[in-house]
């Protein structure tokens, strides 16, 4: 078994319409990212829209959950601070706060749809 879901980047009339269609057509599932500031990132009233037509349209709204403007600075400040621009500097700049910040606000926006 396998399923696909689409990435929802940033939030406007044709987007709710086009995730109508998706939907229709089997695609049951839609992805808001809380991360990649400047590129993917949803703000949080995008990722509202995004659940509520999720919601209406009986499909699964699903989250990258990462606070994008934490993990921006955290991007700065290991690479200008720490001056560490390899790949070790990943984790140093997403420390376990940011995913436990973004899941909780996920969760907790979520809960007036219900």
């Amino acid at each position: 078994d396998y399923s696909f879901h689409m990435a929802i980047t940033n939030w406007n009339n044709k987007t709710k319409d086009d995730m109508a269609t998706l939907a229709a057509q089997g695609i049951n599932s839609f992805k808001f990212f809380m991360a990649y500031k400047g590129s993917l990132q949803v703000t949080d009233e995008e990722l509202l829209m995004g659940m509520a037509q999720c919601k209406k349209l009986g499909a699964l709204p699903m989250v990258h959950a990462e606070n994008g403007d934490a993990v921006a600075w955290g991007q700065r400040y290991v690479a200008e601070e720490l001056e560490i621009t390899g790949p070790e500097g990943h984790s140093l700049s997403r420390p376990p706060y940011v995913e436990g910040e973004a899941t909780g606000r996920a969760i907790r926006l979520a809960g007036p749809l219900g």
